[in-house]
């Protein structure tokens, strides 16, 4: 699929490749509905990419916009408090984690690369401020 451009962006993470076929996001923007994409960081540069490119063509190739928002942990130290409770990975696997979140822990700090950041510490929190970036408002509960 990557070598037949089947992906708006893809990724290497933690030794698996992941990637957000373009004809899912198609379907679902015909269908009326918001897309929202979970990507790591390395797709979302592609994806800025690919924004930037449509505007430069006056709206054409594929009419893309984007919006985003970045959910992190409150602390590099929490992440990996979090990782090792799962018990779902091994060491290595852990370490590679933590070694791309310190790398990424910057960009995601840096206000002009998401429009907003919403930190998984306070589920109620979160909730309120995930709706707020999508919806525009708060919801009463």
């Amino acid at each position: 699929m990557i070598a037949h451009d089947q992906f708006l962006e893809h990724a290497v993470f933690s030794s698996n490749t992941y990637g957000t076929s373009r004809k899912a996001v198609q379907d679902i923007k015909d269908s009326g509905k918001i897309c929202i994409m979970d990507v790591e960081l390395q797709g979302v540069k592609q994806i800025k990419e690919l924004a930037r490119k449509s505007r430069e063509e006056g709206g054409g190739g594929e009419g893309f916009e984007a919006r985003y928002l970045l959910v992190r942990p409150p602390s590099l130290e929490v992440l990996e408090s979090r990782l090792r409770a799962r018990k779902t990975e091994n060491e290595d696997a852990i370490q590679k984690r933590l070694e791309a979140a310190r790398r990424e822990w910057d960009v995601g700090s840096d206000p002009s690369n998401f429009e907003c950041i919403v930190v998984n510490d306070d589920l109620d929190t979160a909730y309120r401020d995930l709706h707020r970036f999508i919806f525009g408002a708060t919801r009463e509960k």
